[in-house]
């Protein structure tokens, strides 16, 4: 029972083989067409001659080791089939001849020989299955041969479409760098064109830069000398502005001067009016009172303030005079400036100079004026001081009349 326990153990085994679905010797390799279409009708026949005499020879494979099959895949299943269908014939015999017919049963027979139908049944079930997917194999083979011939057409077909594509692209860049060549000969002409005009201009311009040269050094000197006479006239105004600022610091002075007079002159209207009514207080006490001593000593008194009066009336002319000659003095040397002035001015009609003097002119102007109407001013002071003593005398004819000293 020892050989048969093994068959129905491998037996088993087989069965989950066939169950599982068959997985490809090397899983980590992908093989993108199929192995037979890449042999030549030679290496096919050669094949195919190998497996026949595989085939032919079962009983030499039996001598074959196992271990030989395992990189075979299907190719391993079958041989180990059909080792052990042969071992079991073999151990069958073994045990049937070894067998004693006293001992062995007719029960135990058939049973074994039912087995072994339903085994070799197996077997040739395993057989035909193998020989449906070989026959799957080749009618893929065939298809992926198809494809494979499909393919090449394809690609011969694309190969062609891109030859002409290219021919197509490679005219039509002839045909641009032929259009970009005339277009560049044409700028190339017209550069040219333009190269000469400009070395005509060129030659132009260097003939009129000489003539320009001389021109710029002949105005090179004129601006020295204007640059000169434009330091010179600056000078000149440098002194005129001192002189001015001068005779601006003198009429300051004597506008204070003025100022101060007429402070006075008013300071002495008021002192005036205050002495025109002490006089008439004192022609109201003098009308009153008939002591003649009282009114010697108002003779006195009035005799003194009309010397007073008298003296400052005096002291007032003086300086009306000296005024007067200052003006004299102050319009003569105007006068002989504004000459020298209109002189330069037809020398140089177009120096500043000009100008300056009609300011200093338009100053001494107005400074004129300005005296004439102080002298205007001091001529009417004057008038209503003697109108001042006339109203006094007529009030009081005896301040005329001299009294002899008691």
């Amino acid at each position: 029972m020892g050989p048969i326990e093994t068959q129905q153990s491998s037996s088993l085994s087989r069965k989950d083989e066939k169950n599982e679905p068959l997985k490809p010797a090397f899983p980590d390799c992908l093989f993108t067409e199929d192995p037979v279409s890449d042999l030549t009708p030679l290496e096919s026949t050669r094949v195919d001659e190998s497996f026949q005499a595989e085939w032919a020879e079962p009983f030499e494979l039996l001598t074959i080791p196992e271990d030989q099959f395992e990189d075979y895949g299907e190719v391993v299943s079958s041989c180990s089939i059909r080792s052990s269908s042969c071992r079991v014939h073999d151990s069958c015999a073994c045990d049937l001849s070894s067998m004693d017919p006293e001992v062995s049963s007719n029960s135990e027979s058939v049973e074994k020989l039912s087995f072994l139908e339903d085994r070799i049944l197996e077997l040739e079930g395993e057989n035909f299955q193998r020989e449906e997917k070989e026959q799957k194999l080749h009618q893929i083979n065939k298809d992926l041969t198809k494809k494979i011939y499909s393919l090449e057409e394809q690609i011969q077909e694309q190969k062609l479409q891109l030859e002409e594509e290219k021919r197509e692209i490679l005219s039509q860049r002839e045909s641009c760098f032929l259009k970009a060549e005339r277009k560049w000969r044409l700028e190339m002409e017209k550069l040219n064109a333009r190269i000469k005009v400009l070395q005509d201009d060129n030659g132009q311009l260097s003939q009129s830069v000489t003539a320009l040269n001389a021109q710029n050094r002949v105005l090179e000197k004129k601006v020295q000398s204007l640059v000169s006479e434009v330091l010179e006239t600056a000078e000149s105004l440098e002194t005129e502005r001192e002189r001015s600022r001068m005779w601006e610091e003198a009429l300051t002075q004597q506008r204070e001067a003025w100022q101060r007079e007429r402070q006075e002159a008013a300071q002495l209207v008021e002192d005036l009016r205050c002495e025109l009514s002490r006089f008439q207080s004192t022609d109201c006490e003098l009308q009153c009172c008939d002591d003649t001593g009282s009114t010697h000593s108002l003779w006195e008194e009035c005799e003194m303030e009309k010397q007073r009066l008298a003296d400052e009336n005096q002291s007032l002319r003086e300086m009306n005079e000296d005024l007067q000659d200052a003006l004299l003095v102050q319009n003569g040397s105007l006068c002989f400036s504004h000459r020298t002035h209109g002189e330069d001015s037809h020398s140089k009609p177009s120096s500043p100079v000009h100008t300056i003097a009609e300011e200093i002119d338009v100053c001494t102007k107005q400074q004129i004026s300005a005296l004439n109407e102080q002298k205007e001013i001091n001529r009417r002071l004057r008038q209503y001081l003697d109108r001042v003593i006339l109203t006094v005398l007529e009030k009081d004819p005896a301040l005329l009349e001299i009294k002899p000293s008691l």
